[in-house]
């Protein structure tokens, strides 16, 4: 109690007196100091048991000058607080649901940091950085950039370079040791012709593809490095297809943005990873090591450094990514890192972070695994539960955590293209002015890249265009295809990169369902002979599994006589995954991670009852447990759910197979009232 209220009683007189105590034999004269301490903290034990926010210890000095916020104890608010450039120098974590505050928080830091003659470079998924731009912070889109990855740091030898970038390339696109090792085998012999001038990957690729390979295993090394290449080459275009790159030491003297949203995960994982190993080499090749020079931010965190990256197939074989070394290494090079997530991260950064900053999450699970790796007690647990937007439980290492509330940061979130181009033109005028670019007609290069198929193969490829939420065993039934057949068609596809697939747990069996995906090399693939791709524009598979959830209610509610929209717009501020209506409006929303309960109940403004979906059972008891918290008759009008349990219940009142096989053939729904919508999801799908 002393240590939870230190703010309310002079703490160092209490210890005096609760030492006092201690040391006192006499009965009588322990059991009055006793008394005079309960008398004193009674006074303010209210102020612990029913202060609606949590109250912990609060530090009694700042660490720093790089404000995060002021100090609050329950309703308190206390001295401001701040870190010191040595704390991020040894890495900051931080940890919040979406619309916990994250951005804001960041927003402030990196001011400071600017302020402070501190450079930094941070990787922005969502744009919410790019009004930087207007402060003299440079925001690069992705493809303004232009790198040769097969170009090395100044200061570094191709004989080491060449070891770097397969072991990026194997991690990045899944490969194993032995098309590492193929790939180094080639890059060896294309440094050796290089004269005067590194290689490009288009001449890497180029260079392979001559080779025939008549063994049946090389052959198959083959085809996994040149399918890569090729699909690389297709996606980034003219970002590599370079000899000599803009030159990133200027790009890490100046604080930056690197825009990697609308970018294929695998080649957003390889460009940052690309930079991070750039940056690393550099910094080791020229001895800086001194104070803090440069922070790198990794927004969305979670995309490469996840718990269960350690467990995958290429990690067990390869061991560790050169990413997962770098939080362990590069504090030693004048460089910090501030890792933001959603959730838990890997084991490397929640050990290589000295301070932690958590704000309201929704999962239990990562609560529970947050509050193991910074081994917070009860009552520091329960806390992040009660965390306002704004509000964060901060723990440097070896210290006790405490509250803190951030100030909110205006962030110039409506800058367009347009504009962040015209922004940004002198600067990357400057950095490519050297830069020759071979530029060949698109034709020409898709001609070049683009993979023969079978025609059994683009049958089904076409198919997949145009039914993307079949699963795999109805679309072969559809296509009159099985067993072996199906499979090797399948494989086809997959190794040439042309789809992808994954597997979803639909329904109330546990048995999981296959789906194609087109890659963006299997959509230019079919826009090169003609095919409109242009509903896998917002599919991707980066969303692939909510829409597919969002389709299926969709459709099970149209079968049941409901008029159904996808994505529906209900207010000017207020959008829902998906609206039914018959005699009452029902909105549904399928959340597959965190979420803010707060927010999805504002939908009841304007509609008559709300469902909420879930992936999770602790999401779904998270849920309900904080429902209860409102009013009868705002619970009576809510119902949170998993997902899959719904889809069942909703299918059971009609009689077509719910078990995620059911192709939803799009020919039986043109008279339906699907609306087309922003997301694009038509009435036929």
């Amino acid at each position: 109690m002393m240590s939870r209220l230190n703010s309310y009683v002079d703490q160092e007189a209490f210890e005096k007196l609760f030492a006092l105590y201690l040391m006192e034999d006499n009965a009588e004269e322990k059991a009055l100091i006793r008394s005079n301490i309960e008398s004193v903290l009674g006074v303010y034990v209210p102020q612990l048991l029913f202060s609606r926010k949590p109250v912990l210890q609060a530090p009694l000095n700042s660490d720093g000058q790089i404000l995060i916020g002021n100090v609050m104890q329950g309703e308190r608010e206390l001295s401001p607080f701040g870190i010191s450039p040595q704390t991020i120098n040894k890495h900051i974590a931080i940890f919040g649901a979406t619309g916990s505050g994250k951005t804001s928080l960041l927003a402030n830091i990196l001011r400071q940091l600017s302020k402070e003659g501190i450079n930094w470079m941070a990787f922005d998924f969502k744009r919410d950085l790019r009004g930087f731009a207007k402060e003299g912070v440079w925001v690069f889109r992705w493809d303004a950039l232009r790198i040769n990855p097969l170009q090395p740091p100044p200061g570094v030898s191709p004989e080491v370079w060449m070891t770097i970038v397969p072991d990026i390339f194997a991690h990045c696109f899944y490969w194993f040791s032995p098309s590492e090792n193929y790939l180094m085998e080639f890059l060896s012999q294309i440094y050796g012709k290089s004269r005067g001038k590194y290689p490009t990957i288009k001449e890497l690729y180029d260079f392979i593809v001559k080779r025939e390979e008549r063994n049946r295993k090389r052959a198959d090394y083959f085809a996994v490095v040149t399918n890569r290449l090729a699909s690389m080459l297709t996606v980034m275009k003219g970002v590599i297809n370079v000899h000599q790159g803009m030159p990133l030491e200027e790009v890490f003297a100046h604080s930056a943005v690197i825009e990697v949203d609308q970018l294929r995960r695998d080649e957003a994982n390889f460009l940052v990873e690309y930079l991070l190993a750039y940056l690393f080499y550099y910094r080791m090749v020229n001895g800086q090591r001194s104070k803090l020079a440069h922070v790198i931010v990794c927004d969305e965190a979670n995309r490469w450094f996840y718990p269960q990256r350690r467990w995958k197939d290429t990690t067990v074989e390869l061991g560790m990514p050169f990413i997962e070394t770098v939080p362990q290494i590069i504090r030693d090079y004048c460089e910090g890192m501030i890792f933001a997530s959603q959730g838990c991260l890997s084991q490397t950064v929640m050990a290589n972070t000295n301070l932690k900053i958590v704000g309201f999450l929704g999962d239990g699970e990562d609560i529970e695994s947050l509050s193991k790796s910074m081994s917070l007690n009860d009552a520091e647990q329960a806390a992040i539960t009660k965390l306002e937007t704004g509000n964060w439980l901060v723990a440097k290492a070896g210290e006790k955590p405490f509250i803190v509330r951030s100030a909110p940061a205006l962030i110039d979130k409506t800058v367009t293209d347009e504009e962040l181009k015209g922004l940004m033109q002198p600067i990357t005028a400057k950095l490519t002015h050297h830069i020759e670019e071979h530029k060949e007609p698109v034709e020409q290069q898709a001609e070049r890249f683009m993979p023969s198929i079978s025609e059994n193969a683009l049958t089904m490829i076409i198919d997949v265009n145009a039914h993307p939420f079949k699963g795999f065993v109805a679309r072969c039934q559809s296509l009159n295809v099985s067993g072996r057949k199906a499979e090797a068609i399948k494989a086809e596809l997959l190794i040439k990169g042309l789809v992808k697939e994954i597997s979803t747990k639909l329904g109330k069996s546990n048995r999981l369902t296959k789906f194609l995906l087109l890659t963006e090399l299997g959509t230019g693939f079919l826009r090169k002979r003609g095919y409109d791709t242009s509903l896998w524009k917002r599919t991707g598979y980066q969303n692939f599994e909510h829409q597919l959830y969002c389709v299926l209610i969709a459709y099970a509610y149209k079968q049941s006589g409901y008029q159904i929209s996808i994505e529906k717009e209900i207010s000017s501020e207020r959008r829902v995954d998906v609206l039914a209506k018959k005699n009452i409006a029902i909105a549904v929303e399928v959340e597959l991670g965190p979420f803010v309960l707060e927010d999805e109940l504002k939908a009841l403004r304007y509609v008559d009852k709300l469902i909420i979906a879930v992936k999770t059972e602790t999401a779904l008891d998270n849920a309900k447990l904080k429902l209860e918290g409102f009013p009868q008759e705002m619970q009576a009008r809510v119902r949170v759910c998993m997902v899959g349990e719904f889809i069942h219940e909703l299918k059971s009142n009609y009689t077509d197979d719910n078990s995620g096989n059911n192709p939803i053939d799009t020919k039986g729904c043109d008279s339906s009232p699907f609306s087309r919508n922003e997301s694009g999801i038509g009435r036929n799908q």
